[in-house]
């Protein structure tokens, strides 16, 4: 069964992490025909179905204010500035534009994968009432991404993904819409270079 792990917070060397593990329980033997019986007239309905064990964990930062795990990802630093990001576009694209809002346009023109912009781990998955799919990635304890108008999603919430690392897929001629937020609002002091994405602030 699939295990999913959420960071709540990240300190300088400290990160708390969520976990969450699905377990399947076995049905156990029964010598008597008598004790199974038994058993049903109890009403014993947990046999055989799945149960979610939740526990939190407090993992120690070894390198400074950066998080490696077991799979050689290195997590954002805890704070990002506009010195430390080094955030890339979503997608391929030839046409590209960055709006006052702040918001990216990427119009799906040489290829349909969409990618994570730098690392982290899935925060959200949802669907909008006119069915735009959207995917939320947190990079650090203050900063993270939505990336809007996918197409088939690859990822769930909880997921660690690595920048550059294909999240979903989008359709040819649509357009992925980027969005960046630091501390709740909404970054708009953006440039996009070649497949770099510039925080201007």
């Amino acid at each position: 069964m699939r295990n999913t792990a959420k960071i709540l917070s990240i300190k300088q060397n400290i990160i708390v992490v969520k976990t969450k593990k699905r377990a399947k329980i076995g049905i156990i033997p029964i010598a008597s025909a008598l004790i199974i019986a038994i058993l049903l007239c109890m009403s014993i309905d947990s046999i055989g179905i799945s149960e979610i064990a939740s526990s939190m964990c407090y993992v120690y930062n070894p390198v400074n204010s950066l998080y490696s795990d077991n799979s050689s990802l290195v997590f954002a630093s805890a704070t990002l500035t506009k010195d430390n990001t080094n955030f890339t576009v979503p997608i391929v694209s030839a046409k590209s534009e960055v709006l006052e809002s702040g918001d990216m346009l990427f119009e799906v023109t040489n290829s349909i994968m969409v990618k994570a912009i730098e690392n982290g781990v899935v925060e959200n998955i949802a669907v909008s009432n006119d069915g735009v799919k959207c995917i939320q990635i947190m990079h650090s304890l203050d900063v993270y991404s939505v990336i809007e108008n996918v197409d088939i999603i690859g990822v769930s919430v909880g997921d660690v993904v690595k920048q550059g690392q294909e999240i979903s897929t989008a359709k040819l001629g649509e357009k992925i819409v980027l969005k960046i937020f630091v501390n709740g609002q909404q970054l708009n002091q953006i440039t996009i270079n070649q497949s770099k994405i510039i925080w201007e602030q």
